[in-house]
């Protein structure tokens, strides 16, 4: 384990991600400075992550990969809950976790193989491109969320998002006690929401699934595209 204590949090208002494989955590402390926290199963020194920071914030690197052997590496950074982020994330391989991070301004992510779990959380926008692997998000709060999955599902649990723009090509979106507004549209899999409260439009289309929607006293069922 390394830990990079960082004291000067107006200077961390960015944080970019650039992975290989890795499992990324952010989760929110009390604390007043960023800490970061990497764990490596092979200590040598040309695998850890080299961080660039500027006036803008701090840029994550992933070291070298060994040639022979898979490396295991998880990156947890302490965020401070009194301080707006901007997050970028780009892994090509690996799970990305954010836990009580209610302090996110933008969140964008291209995430090839893992998924994505967000928990307890508030953010302004996200906007995620998930080819293989699932998202989670669960007693959050969120402006809007944009997400496609190509390959896995949408699982929605006590979630207030104002705008929903979800596509999945192949995977299920379910839904749990939601509040929100939007669109939700799936090419291949089935669709369950149990709405909490609708707070505007919901378009819903499946071309090769079920639709199933429960508001209230209100139950729909669709076996074809509506």
């Amino acid at each position: 384990q390394t830990v990079y204590p960082v004291n000067n949090t107006e200077l961390v208002q960015q944080l970019i991600f650039n992975y290989r494989a890795a499992d990324i955590v952010l989760i929110g402390t009390a604390d007043n400075q960023v800490t970061i926290s990497e764990f490596i199963d092979h200590d040598n020194e040309r695998y850890f992550t080299t961080f660039i920071q500027d006036a803008e914030g701090i840029q994550f690197e992933q070291g070298e990969m060994p040639v022979l052997w898979p490396l295991r590496v998880r990156v947890v950074v302490q965020l401070p809950l009194d301080v707006l982020y901007n997050v970028a994330l780009h892994v090509k391989s690996g799970n990305v976790r954010l836990l009580n991070t209610k302090q996110f301004n933008d969140v964008t992510g291209e995430i090839n193989n893992g998924d994505v779990k967000i928990i307890g959380g508030k953010a302004n926008n996200v906007h995620l491109l998930m080819k293989n692997g699932n998202l989670h998000v669960i007693t959050s709060e969120l402006t809007s969320l944009d997400t496609q999955a190509i390959n896995g599902n949408i699982n929605l649990v006590n979630a207030d998002i104002s705008q929903v723009e979800l596509t999945a090509k192949n995977g299920n979106v379910k839904a749990e006690s939601f509040t929100g507004a939007g669109q939700i549209a799936l090419v291949n899999g089935n669709l369950r929401l149990r709405m909490a409260k609708m707070t505007g439009e919901l378009h819903l289309l499946n071309k090769n699934g079920a639709i199933r929607v429960t508001h209230a006293c209100l139950l729909y069922t669709s076996d074809a595209a509506d």
